[in-house]
């Protein structure tokens, strides 16, 4: 399905993006079952530690399909920054809110890797608000991986800025350049302020908080899912060589794993630069192996399955926690049934909370955008 827009066919397949979203989604789950079946090394074991990269998968997507989306309403005139604003926020907010009442009732009061101090109302409201990414003690402290929802949030408030200045795949590059930079300030003034604000207990989160887990963190992430998108548009690169590409670099990370203390040349930048050429390739010539009706199916529900998952595997990992059975085959056990239950809790919030609120969102968002004459 594509959208001509000045004799340009822009492309609009959602069903290869919502492919690319099932693989990050299963990717993500399969990070965090390995932590609770752990693996011996192997080809298993290096393909499920990288899972953790599917959250950049989805922040790639997330940008290339919010650019495509803002650019074709500003060609046919209905773009409106309230519209966008008030479209994004019932697309986020009524899941992440049941997410968050599961979690308060789950976790309040507890201490936690991510909460040292435990978890109060402090973190609690933050989190309701979409400010919980203001702080490092609070950006992962209540919903499991809320982390990722914070970052989202501060890149929905500055898209409209970078698509106004962002309008090539030239001037993409330049401001790709600029946000490493940015990365590169912020990681080292943060890290040295709260390694001297923080409680000795918690200054820990100050490394992760500054150089990962923080919107400036993982801007140029971002930035390259805008890239993608005007290379896409003005069809600066060939499918073939895009896919060769990335299957190339994706397997020498593969093979070569880089530590997560290596600020200097950063593994999620790595994976994120992967995954846009990825995205170039697969939306111009779809790959049955990438783009496939089941994962399409994942790839729709990706949102609500990364909540829930966390949840899913809180409960299902202690069945299989001392389970006397080889390491791959209980890994693999606790992962199907994983992806199986989150599966089907997914598909019907899907159906009855993300549906609704986006419906409610579109129904709203209308009364601002203005249609050509």
């Amino acid at each position: 399905m594509s959208l001509a827009v000045e004799g340009y066919k822009q492309p609009s397949r959602v069903e290869a993006l919502d492919s690319a979203r099932g693989w990050a989604i299963l990717g993500v789950i399969a990070i965090h079952v390995s932590q609770a079946a752990p693996l011996p090394a192997g080809i298993l074991h290096a393909l499920a530690v990288n899972g953790d990269m599917g959250v950049e998968l989805f922040y790639v997507l997330s940008a290339f399909s919010l650019t495509m989306m803002l650019h074709a309403r500003a060609m046919a005139g209905q773009h409106n920054l309230i519209g966008y604003f008030i479209r994004r926020f019932f697309r986020i907010a009524p899941m992440f809110w049941v997410a968050l009442l599961l979690a308060t009732l789950m976790f309040f009061g507890r201490h936690s890797f991510w909460s040292p101090d435990g978890i109060g109302w402090t973190e609690v409201g933050l989190t309701a608000i979409f400010l919980h990414g203001i702080y490092p003690d609070s950006i992962n402290a209540v919903i499991p991986g809320g982390w990722s929802v914070a970052v989202e949030v501060m890149f929905y408030l500055v898209l409209p800025v970078f698509c106004k200045y962002a309008t090539t795949a030239i001037s993409a590059l330049k401001w790709l350049l600029v946000s490493v930079g940015i990365y590169f300030l912020f990681g080292n003034v943060a890290q040295a302020y709260f390694n001297q604000t923080l409680p000795e207990n918690a200054r820990y989160l100050a490394d992760i908080y500054a150089w990962y887990m923080s919107f400036p963190a993982q801007l140029p992430v971002f930035m390259m899912g805008i890239l993608a998108f005007f290379v896409v548009k003005e069809e600066r690169f060939k499918p073939v060589y895009a896919y060769a590409i990335a299957c190339a670099c994706g397997l020498l990370l593969i093979s070569m794993p880089i530590q997560a203390e290596n600020h200097m040349l950063p593994r999620h930048f790595l994976w994120a630069a992967v995954f846009a050429l990825f995205i170039v390739a697969n939306v111009q010539r779809p790959f049955f192996l990438f783009d496939n009706p089941l994962m399409r199916l994942f790839g729709r529900i990706s949102y609500s399955a990364y909540l829930l998952h966390f949840f899913v595997l809180i409960y299902v990992g202690k069945i299989f926690r001392h389970a006397m059975i080889q390491a791959e085959i209980k890994f693999a056990l606790l992962y199907f049934v994983v992806v199986g239950i989150t599966y089907f809790m997914a598909a019907w919030s899907y159906r009855a909370i993300e549906l609704p609120g986006m419906k409610i969102g579109g129904q709203l968002s209308r009364r601002f955008e203005i249609s050509p004459v």
